[in-house]
């Protein structure tokens, strides 16, 4: 009896979380054009209509609804993190509304990082045995640094991945089955069960398209980014640890591999590693000739290969400081291998067009001056 009453609420917990999130993404869909909140067509952008980006607006306010009003035994972190989250997104609101500037989203990003470390302590204190396994890697005073900068990449990994549907959502849900399985913590696993049930609602209208297409919009890919990106950290320090400091690099590998991949392009070019392009893995295989549903599920399953094999090393007990090799070795084959699938591309792009150019040459008459001259 006693565990049908412990059960109830949490089964309880997660159909509410699924109504909820279809009923919050019809609800802002139809406000979402008189607060400025739609995405409309552009020369960069493939869809035909404006659609609501409130995606991430519906997912924070589900998710923070179900924490507070089902969830008997929340994890005390969870507070803290969604305060801090609630910074991002009201940011990212903005962002999405009137196009803030980069410097706006980073003053955001530090004082919700800011906020939960200052409330829980939980920071990156330690890198584990990631150089040997005679050497514990402590930061001391660059603790607080260092998480800053780690959060900070991962929420901007997850930022720049939301350039197809599905896919920030994807390679976020990603990790957190990964570390569903892993922790063993109830109230835990309830939570995160929580917030992947309302994730899988959110895939469901972001990838049906039609009327009820929605965008996460940067409100979203904040709030997700910056969530992940505490988990692993929580995970990996202190007396809560459940996986290696290197285990949550291969969570995120592929977003992580992404990442250093366009902005290191970026700075070698001359450019802001902040300036938008098309240089990610998902342009890459678009312009192979996969669609977009293609290539949503050949990355999914590449985060999921990746993410896995993380955890088969830490299932396996693999000396942290191997992983972390094999982590920088996988990297550097990342970075070579798209560096050349590019530059084909790129010979292949400039061929076909100087081939448009020639056939139009040939196709079109002469302008008149043109003529004048050749006669002359």
């Amino acid at each position: 009896m006693a565990d049908t009453v412990l059960h109830w609420p949490f089964s309880v917990a997660l159909a509410a979380s699924a109504v909820l999130m279809a009923v919050a993404l019809l609800f802002f869909s139809a406000l979402a054009p008189k607060l400025g909140l739609m995405d409309h067509p552009s020369a960069r952008k493939v869809h035909a209509r404006p659609v609501p980006v409130i995606g991430g607006v519906a997912l924070f306010l589900v998710v923070l609804l179900v924490s507070g009003l089902w969830m008997n035994q929340v994890p005390v972190f969870i507070w803290p993190l969604l305060t801090g989250a609630l910074v991002l997104v009201v940011v990212g609101v903005l962002d999405d509304a009137i196009e803030l500037s980069p410097l706006w989203r980073f003053l955001a990003q530090g004082l919700a990082i800011g906020l939960v470390i200052g409330l829980t302590g939980v920071r990156i204190d330690s890198f584990g045995f990631l150089l040997s396994d005679q050497w514990p890697l402590a930061l001391g005073v660059l603790a607080v640094p260092v998480t800053l900068f780690g959060v900070v990449g991962i929420i901007n990994a997850i930022n720049m991945a939301d350039g197809i549907d599905g896919l920030a959502a994807t390679l976020v849900l990603v990790p957190l089955v990964l570390l569903w399985l892993v922790v063993p913590d109830v109230a835990w696993r309830r939570w995160l069960a929580v917030l992947m049930v309302a994730l899988l609602v959110f895939l469901l209208f972001n990838l049906a398209g039609g009327r009820r297409h929605v965008f996460l919009g940067d409100a979203g890919s904040l709030f997700l980014g910056f969530v992940v990106a505490w988990l692993v950290v929580y995970f990996s320090q202190g007396d809560h640890r459940v996986i290696y400091p290197v285990t949550a690099l291969w969570l995120l590998a592929l977003p992580v591999f992404d990442t250093i991949f366009v902005m290191t392009r970026r700075i070698l070019a001359g450019r802001s590693p902040f300036s938008p392009d098309q240089r990610h893995l998902h342009h890459l295989l678009m312009r192979r000739g996969y669609s977009a549903g293609k290539t949503l599920l050949l990355m999914a399953v590449y985060a999921l290969i990746l993410a896995q094999a993380g955890w088969l090393m830490l299932h396996h007990g693999l000396p942290e400081h191997w992983q972390f090799y094999a982590f920088v070795a996988l990297s550097a084959v990342y970075y070579l291998s798209l560096s050349r699938l590019w530059a084909i591309e790129d010979t292949r792009a400039a061929a076909a067009e100087t081939g448009q150019q020639r056939s139009d040459q040939q196709g079109r008459p002469l302008p008149a001056a043109s003529r004048d001259s050749e006669s002359q």
